[in-house]
């Protein structure tokens, strides 16, 4: 069973491609965007992967809380993906 996930902007309401994203959260921070892989801080877990595994039966906001509390700047940027775009998820 494959599981999808996508993120729909909250100011438009259209989905967006996630190295679109990727270039947002980097922007947002002042970094450069990776060519190849998506942002990660301090080269650690990246925010698509820490979204995937971390989401399970969890809202955004409790896992970029949790991240917070464990001490991780990945925290701040799922807040940020949360502030700003609307996650949708579903299997196949």
């Amino acid at each position: 069973m494959a599981h999808y996930i996508q993120f729909k902007s909250k100011a438009t309401g259209l989905p967006v491609a996630l190295n679109t994203l990727d270039a947002e959260i980097c922007a947002s921070l002042g970094v450069t965007p990776d060519p190849i892989k998506y942002y990660a801080p301090n080269n650690g877990l990246n925010w698509f992967d820490a979204i995937g595994w971390g989401c399970i039966n969890k809202t955004l906001r409790e896992l970029a809380d949790q991240l917070t509390e464990d001490g991780l700047e990945l925290g701040k940027v799922i807040k940020w993906i949360d502030s700003n775009y609307e996650l949708g998820s579903w299997f196949s």
